[in-house]
């Protein structure tokens, strides 16, 4: 594995109490769907990339797969839906019931790590460019003041420790 992954460049790291938004793609690579980068934007959790995970099944987007995976009654109907028409079926699922529809509020970092690497893995074009990013990984936002705010540090942490597990996959497959 070590020899693998020196075909790639090694993530860098980054002072995340320090984030100048400007540097998007520069320093880092921004995860929204505003980014500077294609890979910055293609890799948030809404972008549409029907992937399969080998235990669970298909879906359109890592969005779509954990909301599902919360879910304590699995409903396949969602497996195809994505944003907000998923948000609005399940605002529809949920209305009216005494109890919350999910099983829990959030899902592992183990848990978004799998839903990631399959959904990585089923897009050869992503796959490559993530393999040759050398930025770190940052989910965030600018508020309406232009400043940085952290959106999602699980995806964060997840996404900067993927990249090995991916090495490895796509090695395995040539």
């Amino acid at each position: 594995m070590n020899d693998n992954l020196q075909r790639y460049p090694k993530m860098k790291k980054v002072d995340l109490s320090n984030i100048n938004p400007s540097l998007d793609g520069v320093d880092h690579t921004r995860i929204d769907k505003v980014a500077n980068t294609l890979l910055g934007r293609n890799l948030t959790i809404e972008s549409h990339r029907v992937f399969h995970h080998p235990q669970y099944g298909s879906f359109v987007s890592v969005y779509t797969a954990i909301q599902w995976y919360k879910l304590k009654e699995k409903n396949d109907k969602i497996r195809e839906m994505n944003g907000n028409e998923l948000r609005d079926y399940l605002s529809q699922l949920a209305k009216g019931k005494e109890e919350s529809i999910f099983n829990e509020k959030y899902v592992s970092d183990a848990i978004m790590e799998t839903f990631l690497y399959y959904s990585i893995l089923s897009s050869p074009p992503l796959l490559e460019l993530f393999l040759k990013n050398d930025k770190p990984f940052v989910a965030y936002y600018i508020d309406e003041k232009g400043k940085f705010k952290m959106r999602d540090k699980q995806m964060t942490r997840v996404l900067n420790k993927l990249k090995p597990k991916l090495v490895e996959s796509s090695q395995l497959e040539k």
